[in-house]
Protein backbone atom coordinates (compact mmCIF):
# COMPACT_ATOMS: atom_id res chain seq x y z
CA UNK A 1 0.00 0.00 0.00
CA UNK A 2 1.17 3.61 -1.08
CA UNK A 3 1.09 5.34 2.18
CA UNK A 4 2.81 8.49 1.19
CA UNK A 5 0.57 12.05 1.77
CA UNK A 6 -1.10 9.74 4.58
CA UNK A 7 -2.97 10.45 8.15
CA UNK A 8 -4.78 8.47 10.27
CA UNK A 9 -7.58 9.35 12.37
CA UNK A 10 -8.61 7.52 14.71
CA UNK A 11 -11.17 8.47 17.62
CA UNK A 12 -13.71 6.91 19.81
CA UNK A 13 -16.72 9.40 22.04
CA UNK A 14 -14.66 11.95 23.75
CA UNK A 15 -10.97 11.23 21.88
CA UNK A 16 -9.34 11.90 18.51
CA UNK A 17 -5.71 11.36 17.34
CA UNK A 18 -4.23 11.78 14.61
CA UNK A 19 -0.78 10.81 13.00
CA UNK A 20 1.04 11.49 9.73
CA UNK A 21 2.30 8.77 8.22
CA UNK A 22 6.11 9.12 7.49
CA UNK A 23 8.70 7.31 5.34
CA UNK A 24 11.65 6.21 6.81
CA UNK A 25 14.27 3.96 4.97
CA UNK A 26 17.10 1.89 6.20
CA UNK A 27 19.78 -0.74 4.69
CA UNK A 28 19.71 -4.07 5.27
CA UNK A 29 22.04 -6.60 3.30
CA UNK A 30 22.90 -3.85 1.23
CA UNK A 31 19.04 -3.12 0.15
CA UNK A 32 17.70 -0.43 1.20
CA UNK A 33 13.92 -0.85 2.33
CA UNK A 34 11.21 1.49 3.04
CA UNK A 35 9.28 2.02 5.79
CA UNK A 36 6.25 3.64 7.15
CA UNK A 37 5.55 4.56 10.94
CA UNK A 38 2.84 6.95 12.43
CA UNK A 39 3.61 9.98 13.77
CA UNK A 40 1.61 11.67 16.42
CA UNK A 41 0.15 15.21 15.36
CA UNK A 42 -2.65 15.79 17.38
CA UNK A 43 -4.42 14.49 20.71
CA UNK A 44 -7.31 16.18 21.84
CA UNK A 45 -9.71 14.69 24.62
CA UNK A 46 -13.51 16.59 24.48
CA UNK A 47 -13.79 16.51 28.00
CA UNK A 48 -17.75 16.66 27.90
CA UNK A 49 -17.81 12.81 26.65
CA UNK A 50 -16.27 11.85 30.40
CA UNK A 51 -18.54 13.60 32.72
CA UNK A 52 -21.91 12.29 33.96
CA UNK A 53 -25.30 13.64 33.18
CA UNK A 54 -25.83 14.21 37.08
CA UNK A 55 -22.61 16.23 36.64
CA UNK A 56 -23.69 18.30 33.89
CA UNK A 57 -26.99 19.00 35.26
CA UNK A 58 -26.50 21.12 38.49
CA UNK A 59 -29.94 21.16 39.90
CA UNK A 60 -29.64 17.80 42.02
CA UNK A 61 -32.40 19.62 44.42
CA UNK A 62 -34.74 19.89 41.30
CA UNK A 63 -33.65 16.20 40.06
CA UNK A 64 -35.83 14.13 42.83
CA UNK A 65 -39.16 14.25 40.28
CA UNK A 66 -36.72 14.21 36.76
CA UNK A 67 -38.09 12.32 33.78
CA UNK A 68 -36.09 9.56 32.35
CA UNK A 69 -36.75 10.50 28.70
CA UNK A 70 -35.78 14.13 29.12
CA UNK A 71 -32.39 12.80 30.87
CA UNK A 72 -31.76 9.97 27.95
CA UNK A 73 -32.82 12.82 25.34
CA UNK A 74 -30.05 15.58 27.15
CA UNK A 75 -27.42 12.33 26.88
CA UNK A 76 -27.85 11.52 23.45
CA UNK A 77 -27.73 15.65 22.58
CA UNK A 78 -24.41 15.13 24.07
CA UNK A 79 -23.44 12.34 22.12
CA UNK A 80 -24.34 14.06 18.81
CA UNK A 81 -22.66 17.34 20.03
CA UNK A 82 -19.47 15.82 20.75
CA UNK A 83 -19.52 13.80 17.56
CA UNK A 84 -19.96 17.42 15.18
CA UNK A 85 -16.97 18.67 17.56
CA UNK A 86 -14.87 15.66 16.35
CA UNK A 87 -15.96 15.97 12.80
CA UNK A 88 -15.00 19.98 12.94
CA UNK A 89 -11.69 19.30 14.47
CA UNK A 90 -10.94 16.54 11.69
CA UNK A 91 -11.98 18.98 9.02
CA UNK A 92 -9.08 22.36 10.57
CA UNK A 93 -6.58 18.82 10.44
CA UNK A 94 -7.44 17.95 6.92
CA UNK A 95 -7.18 21.58 5.47
CA UNK A 96 -4.29 22.16 7.96
CA UNK A 97 -2.23 18.99 6.28
CA UNK A 98 -3.72 18.79 2.52
CA UNK A 99 -3.46 15.10 2.61
CA UNK A 100 -4.05 12.70 -0.85
CA UNK A 101 -5.66 10.09 1.75
CA UNK A 102 -7.21 9.30 5.29
CA UNK A 103 -7.72 6.75 6.70
CA UNK A 104 -10.66 6.90 9.71
CA UNK A 105 -11.30 4.61 12.78
CA UNK A 106 -13.64 5.49 15.65
CA UNK A 107 -15.74 3.49 17.74
CA UNK A 108 -18.21 1.03 15.77
CA UNK A 109 -21.46 2.83 17.15
CA UNK A 110 -20.83 5.92 15.86
CA UNK A 111 -19.05 5.68 13.17
CA UNK A 112 -21.76 6.35 10.65
CA UNK A 113 -22.63 9.73 12.31
CA UNK A 114 -19.11 11.05 12.04
CA UNK A 115 -19.12 9.91 8.40
CA UNK A 116 -21.67 11.80 7.88
CA UNK A 117 -20.62 14.89 9.27
CA UNK A 118 -18.30 14.90 7.95
CA UNK A 119 -17.77 17.08 4.23
CA UNK A 120 -17.51 15.24 0.79
CA UNK A 121 -14.22 16.82 0.24
CA UNK A 122 -13.01 15.08 3.50
CA UNK A 123 -15.00 12.19 2.61
CA UNK A 124 -13.42 11.33 -0.79
CA UNK A 125 -10.24 11.27 0.62
CA UNK A 126 -11.26 8.24 3.17
CA UNK A 127 -9.72 5.17 1.60
CA UNK A 128 -10.55 2.59 4.64
CA UNK A 129 -12.74 3.19 7.71
CA UNK A 130 -12.06 0.90 10.48
CA UNK A 131 -15.55 0.57 13.10
CA UNK A 132 -13.51 0.12 15.91
CA UNK A 133 -12.12 2.35 18.66
CA UNK A 134 -8.05 2.00 18.09
CA UNK A 135 -7.50 4.90 20.62
CA UNK A 136 -5.16 2.56 23.01
CA UNK A 137 -3.40 0.62 20.12
CA UNK A 138 0.62 0.97 20.10
CA UNK A 139 1.66 3.70 17.21
CA UNK A 140 3.80 0.78 15.79
CA UNK A 141 0.45 -1.64 15.64
CA UNK A 142 -1.79 0.80 13.89
CA UNK A 143 -0.86 0.65 10.37
CA UNK A 144 -1.64 -3.02 10.79
CA UNK A 145 -5.42 -2.20 11.06
CA UNK A 146 -5.37 -0.58 7.45
CA UNK A 147 -3.49 -2.69 5.48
Amino acid sequence: MDWSNTILIVGALGELKVYKVEESQREINNQIKTYYHPVLVTDLDFIDAHKKLKDIVTDEAGRFGHNISEEHELENERKERIIKDAAKVIKMVVEKLKPKNIMLSYTKEYIKKLEDELDSSIKNKIKKTVPADLIKTPKDKLLEHFE
